[in-house]
């Protein structure tokens, strides 16, 4: 289970992966969120307002998302909740450091929504322990393909990556 609480929203998310069940609280209500299997072709794109990497600025060009559905937001768990509430469909984080906490709440709720999400080139995440951190950044999308995005990341942006993951820039 997943939990995310957005107190300057005053909205708390929760999800069930595994039974794809996933609602939010507001105030003294409760409703449901809507699991969703349709791709969008016009995604807008979340992208982290303090840690912005212009690589994300190249990956949104690639995918044709112009200047206006690109949006910056603080808090991985509030641009998850995002995607889940509808607002956003891909959510791309590509300057490293971001932790396995960061993910692990959000992530649960994303999936029991119906979304999804990979490092940028499309690796499956690992909550095992055997790593801290997502050394090869974060996709996540609800609504949208984001094996596209990957593999656009593969095909064009190569260089963003060593043996350990992602470069610094």
């Amino acid at each position: 289970m997943g939990v995310v609480a957005m107190p300057a929203r005053g909205r708390t998310l929760w999800g069930l992966p595994n039974r794809r069940e996933a609602g939010a609280i507001e105030s003294d209500d409760s409703y449901p969120l809507r699991v969703l299997d349709s791709h969008s072709m016009a995604p807008r794109l979340l992208t982290s307002a303090s840690r912005h990497s212009p690589r994300m600025d190249s990956l949104a060009e690639a995918l044709e998302i112009p200047e206006e559905r690109r949006s910056r937001s603080g808090s991985t768990g509030v641009k998850v909740a995002l995607l889940c509430e509808g607002d956003a469909e891909l959510y791309a984080h590509g300057s490293g450091g971001l932790k396995l906490w960061d993910t692990c709440a959000p992530l649960a709720i994303l999936r029991a929504c119906g979304g999804d999400a990979t490092g940028l080139r499309g690796e499956p995440l690992m909550h095992d322990g055997s790593m801290w951190r997502h050394e090869n950044g974060l996709l996540a999308f609800r609504n949208f393909d984001g094996t596209r995005a990957a593999d656009l990341v593969r095909e064009r942006f190569g260089d963003w990556f060593d043996a350990k993951g992602l470069t610094r820039e």
